[in-house]
């Protein structure tokens, strides 16, 4: 009879102690989830300033408004170069410019 008692205590001990820590896990995993969100968010918000920084140059609206030649191989440099700093400010593997307007 002694033992019974013991043994109730000791599950319902074990029960509220589990609901305790798996409660404690879920909101480390929730806070771990939003810092996650919140960098994901930082970087794509620094992706779309970079790359609408990158529009906006002057360099790239002269040569999307004209059509290159082999002969213009200083802005294709200098074109590549503000690419690269854009690939090297972001986490973009690779950055194409098309024109399709003047092939």
């Amino acid at each position: 009879m002694g033992s019974f008692p013991t043994i109730l205590i000791g599950f319902f001990s074990y029960f509220i102690a589990a609901k305790d820590v798996e409660e404690k896990v879920n909101e480390g995993n929730m806070h771990l989830l939003n810092q996650t969100r919140m960098r994901v968010e930082q970087v794509l918000d620094s992706m779309q300033r970079t790359a609408l920084q990158f529009e906006n140059s002057s360099l790239l609206k002269s040569v999307m408004d004209s059509k290159l030649s082999g002969q213009d191989f200083i802005k294709v440099r200098e074109l590549m170069k503000e690419m690269f700093n854009l690939q090297t400010q972001t986490i973009l593997n690779q950055v194409y410019v098309v024109n399709l307007k003047h092939e």
